[in-house]
């Protein structure tokens, strides 16, 4: 686990610095783009100072260059840039002094810049846009205007050295706040992303500890995200896992107590028949015995074989039919039974077609379960009762009885494998207490409900439902 905590932490620490980066470059670029933009104006004004100083020595078409060497002196003691003039003949007038790095002239030619400002052009060059591992040289150059014409023109010059002093400081406070968002966000990152992993390790730690056989394990995680949600179906999945393996248990449990106590008595009938224990007159009965513990082993093998199928495979084989004539056909299979123990049939029926969508072997044998239930806990003289109604798409089947009815607390384990009601209050000691195990898992199988009604001394009725075909 420790590898996703690796993972993590390096991704969102490159993505981190990869961002301050670009951020990096971007302030950078935004901050070159300004200067610029003011230095351009700056200069393209101190410019348009020295071409109006020009323009105001010129009198009568003559220049007087005197009074301009007057007044230009006298402003290049506040000039911080390199200066030059030109006439209308490109000749340099003027240039500022040796002191500062002065202008290219023959350069400026030979890129027809005076020429182009005498045509009444404002003029930008610069080589490198402010480089700053370079002494790159940035000029503008502005036409002198006198009648509407241009008569000379003034350039000025800086280069990127001195703009390198202005804006350092601005960029070492940048570098300095980037380096602490850096190292804070670093710090997060590392704690965040060990929140993050703690949880999905001791995940991995208790699916370690339930793969070894302890179902018991949970998870202590309170987090109102999608990891708790996810810690949470762990959880869910480890108590599914639990009440499964303890069903288990108790299944086997009570399988090897059903098996064992017949087949203990069993041996001890026999083994007593053997040693001559049991008089000659009464073998036969002991026989009989026997032979009825065998059948009951049968039917609880016979039984258990039927869960394991019906979990091994959900497949039905659906197809409509008249639910009304089934139940006349499964209540036929029991006259000599309901004869013998002195109980009657009834019936409830709406009409005498109805037809449901289902399996029909499956069905008959959920109805065979449910009648043989109803018969084990009826009375001598009761009467069993198959109804049959239609509520909107569905069709509901019930089997009731007047007998000795279920209470509260066991009508919740009716259901549950090898649940067998008190025996002292039955008539026949030989179910398996699968029967109605059986009936609940061939009623989900078709993703119907069976639900159970039951008062103590009152019977018990058991309904469920299938889907109503609606005939035309």
């Amino acid at each position: 686990m420790n590898l996703i905590f690796r993972k993590q932490f390096f991704l969102l620490t490159a993505g981190l610095i990869v961002s301050f980066l670009l951020l990096a470059l971007g302030v950078i670029q935004a901050f070159n783009t300004y200067f610029y933009n003011q230095k351009s104006s700056e200069m393209s004004m101190q410019a348009d100072s020295i071409a109006k100083i020009y323009n105001n020595c010129v009198i009568n078409d003559r220049f007087d260059y005197e009074n301009f060497l007057q007044e230009i002196d006298q402003a290049d003691l506040f000039l911080d840039n390199s200066y030059a003039v030109f006439n209308y003949n490109q000749e340099l007038v003027w240039a500022s002094s040796n002191n500062k790095s002065s202008i290219d002239v023959a350069k400026l030619k030979e890129l027809n810049g005076i020429s182009d400002v005498l045509d009444g052009k404002t003029v930008y060059y610069n080589s490198g846009k402010f480089d700053f591992f370079t002494d790159n040289q940035f000029l503008v150059g502005v036409p002198i205007i006198n009648n509407d014409e241009a008569i000379g023109a003034a350039f000025i010059k800086t280069t990127t050295s001195q703009l390198r002093i202005t804006t350092y400081d601005s960029y070492r406070i940048i570098i300095i706040f980037m380096c602490v968002a850096i190292i804070i966000n670093f710090v997060i990152i590392y704690f965040s992303s060990k929140k993050f992993a703690k949880p999905l390790k001791e995940m991995s730690d208790a699916a370690k500890v339930i793969a070894r056989g302890n179902f018991e394990k949970r998870l202590e995680i309170n987090s109102a995200d999608e990891i708790g949600d996810l810690a949470d179906s762990f959880n869910e999945m480890a108590q599914s896992l639990y009440i499964q393996e303890k069903r288990r248990r108790d299944f086997i449990s009570d399988i090897s107590h059903d098996l064992r106590s017949p087949l203990t008595s069993m041996r001890g009938f026999l083994q007593a028949i053997l040693d001559g224990t049991i008089p000659q007159e009464k073998q036969e009965h002991y026989l009989r015995t026997v032979l009825d513990e065998s059948e009951r082993l049968a039917k609880l093998a016979n039984n258990i074989l039927d869960i394991n199928k019906l979990e091994d495979s959900s497949v039905l084989n659906i197809s409509e039919f008249n639910i009304i004539e089934l139940l006349n056909k499964t209540m036929t299979s029991f006259e000599d039974r309901v004869a013998h123990e002195n109980i009657q049939f009834a019936t409830n029926f709406e009409k005498s077609d109805i037809t449901v969508r289902a399996d029909y072997d499956k069905i008959q044998r959920v109805i065979y379960n449910l009648i043989d239930n109803a018969i084990k806990f009826t009375n001598n003289k009761g009467t069993i009762t198959l109804g049959v109604r239609v509520e909107g798409n569905k069709a509901y089947i019930s089997v009731a009885d007047d007998g000795i009815g279920i209470s509260e607390d066991e009508q919740k384990l009716v259901f549950e494998r090898l649940y067998k009601a008190d025996k002292s209050r039955g008539k026949d000691k030989k179910g398996s207490g699968l029967g109605l195990s059986i009936v609940k898992e061939l009623i989900k199988a078709h993703n119907e409900e069976i639900i159970l009604e039951s008062k103590p001394g009152k019977g018990s009725t058991f309904t469920f439902s299938l889907p109503y075909v609606k005939k035309n």
